[in-house]
């Protein structure tokens, strides 16, 4: 079974310090295929947008569009 997954990461930005960050990873099984980092600090919108793609079940080769596309 595939499935997008969401996780944290702690990133370094000579501007902003350190900070909290989300990303999605699309996993078939337990390999991961494929990850975006750095989607957004929100972790409510992350978690939204990981459930949208699920539900929907969205293609691979549509992910990182739709992710760009629902951060506009």
């Amino acid at each position: 079974m595939c499935e997008y997954r969401m996780f944290k990461q702690r990133l370094c930005s000579p501007c902003a310090g350190e900070y909290d960050t989300w990303g999605i990873a699309y996993y078939c099984g337990r390999e991961m295929r494929f990850a975006l980092e750095d989607v957004g600090c929100d972790e409510a919108m992350v978690r939204r947008l990981t459930h949208q793609l699920n539900r929907f079940d969205v293609s691979v080769c549509h992910f990182k569009d739709v992710v760009l596309d629902s951060l506009e």
